[in-house]
């Protein structure tokens, strides 16, 4: 431990700001007890060091933890209460002279060399002690409508070049290359971040041969591998060839948990607290498909099936086969068939009458994959296959009213059983637009239990005053309701 506060006395611009609280560390404490509030820094190894932490008031403010001189000493600040060191601390400027009169004068405000003494810098670059006198704001003036003037010319010639060049590259590709693939475009532009490409060689080295299949889906076959550098992956061998005949294939990292769904339809156990974990993974992943990137990305086939699973339990969203774009500033998107998988699919992907398509209809997939974690959790499978006729989250809907801990979940994860199906029932809901989003959803999940609202009963069936309401009633009760 060392003091480092002369860091900031090179200058008197920054002091630390009282925002921030006191972080004390007390070592060397011998066998004297912390006092009351403190908590032990321990490693592997435990406390071997007899250091304690505690966490004081304002920075500045407050007053050392009483222990009786028998602990060494040392504090530092640190903003906020969870992160504490990872979020770093505040610091604030001290700003001298004044600045608003040399900026109303045309100067920028300025330093004397390394001293704390203020300047004022004038467009002639000479430094005054206060403001620019009127010539030099007058040229000033001058030589920021030139550079306005000079920059807007600067930016019609590059659009102009720019456009240009789209209409040649446009006319180039259509009239030579007709048959050349989306995924060259998209690699080219990626650049240096572009993905690592194989050979078919390399990939038959890197599989043995195709030797142990992992799996099997709609557009191919998987089979593990293990790279020159000792990393394992997955290569899926899609079915679909290019127009050449060429085989094409993707390589992904290899999950060794496998899937979500070995976890939820065994008997292979898994907490509750890492079955929450996984939740929560999930609904970033979607989060960040639906806000983070710079164009919206709608899956369409979100089931326990395509959740696989690293060595830590940590979730990956996988097969995008049936996923599509949508713009940032248009969350509608137009589809001409439904897509994804029965039991998963939101009502409004069969029929526009239930609402648009949009990023809500990942929302329906991922609250009828959590009533299916929860189901399979617990002994209401059993339970709910005895009703034939029931869709199952109404059934679940109708038991959490009364009291979820008739379905004998062990005592300690009856919160957590409640939370996710709370927020399940909330993401089923028949208007897309009563649905919450990805990012409501982990907020409701970080939440208590008994914070959350009770969610309104998941109607299917719904009162619509159209001559096609009859049929709309008939696809869902026949492929979306569950049956023994």
């Amino acid at each position: 431990m060392f003091n480092v506060s002369s860091a900031f006395a090179i200058t008197d611009r920054f002091t630390i700001s009282a925002s921030n609280r006191e972080l004390y560390v007390m070592s060397k404490c011998g066998g004297t007890l912390p006092p009351a509030g403190a908590v032990p820094v321990t490693n592997c190894s435990g406390n071997s060091s007899h250091a304690f932490a505690y966490l004081g008031g304002g920075y500045g403010t407050g007053s050392p933890p009483a222990n009786g001189g028998h602990c060494e000493l040392a504090v530092f600040p640190v903003l906020g209460y969870r992160r504490l060191i990872r979020s770093g601390f505040l610091l604030e400027w001290e700003p001298v002279g004044d600045c608003n009169a040399c900026t109303a004068s045309g100067g920028r405000c300025r330093y004397v060399a390394n001293t704390t003494e203020f300047a004022c810098l004038c467009s002639d670059g000479t430094l005054q002690t206060s403001i620019c006198d009127g010539k030099h704001k007058r040229r000033l003036t001058l030589t920021v409508t030139l550079s306005i003037l000079a920059s807007l010319a600067f930016i019609c010639l590059a659009w102009v070049i720019y456009r240009q060049k789209e209409k040649f590259r446009s006319c180039f590709w259509r009239d030579y290359s007709p048959d050349r693939s989306n995924e060259e475009e998209i690699l080219r532009k990626c650049e240096s971040f572009a993905p690592q490409r194989y050979r078919y060689s390399e990939l038959k080295k890197i599989t043995k041969s195709f030797k142990e299949k992992l799996g099997e889906g709609g557009y191919g076959v998987v089979y593990k591998g293990s790279l020159p550098d000792s990393r394992m992956v997955a290569v899926k061998l899609l079915k679909v060839s290019k127009g050449n005949g060429s085989k094409r294939a993707l390589v992904y990292e290899y999950m060794p948990n496998g899937s979500l769904e070995k976890y939820i339809y065994s008997e292979k156990a898994i907490a509750w607290e890492m079955l929450l974990k996984i939740a929560v993974g999930i609904a970033r992943g979607l989060e960040y498909l639906h806000q983070g990137c710079n164009t919206r990305i709608i899956h369409f086939d979100i089931k326990p099936h395509n959740i696989l699973l690293d060595n830590e339990f940590c979730p990956k969203i996988s097969d995008f086969g049936l996923a599509k774009l949508c713009l940032l500033n248009g969350s509608i998107l137009s589809t001409a068939e439904a897509r994804g998988t029965i039991g998963f699919i939101a009502p409004e992907v069969f029929s526009r009458a239930f609402g648009a398509v949009s990023t809500k209809s990942d929302v329906y997939s991922y609250g009828m994959m959590l009533l299916e974690m929860v189901r399979g959790k617990t002994n209401m499978k059993i339970i709910a296959d005895n009703s034939s006729d029931t869709f199952f989250p109404y059934w679940l809907y109708d038991h959490l009213v009364k009291d979820i801990q008739t379905c004998q979940i062990a005592y300690g994860a009856e919160e957590i059983a409640r939370k996710l199906t709370s927020v399940g029932l909330c993401c089923i809901q028949l208007a897309p637009e009563n649905r919450p989003s990805m990012s409501r959803v982990i907020e409701m999940l970080e939440r208590s239990a008994n914070e959350l609202e009770m969610p309104s009963k998941p109607f299917l069936y719904s009162a619509l005053q159209s001559t096609n309401a009859s049929s709309i009633t008939s696809i869902i009760s026949d492929q979306i309701v569950v049956k023994a």
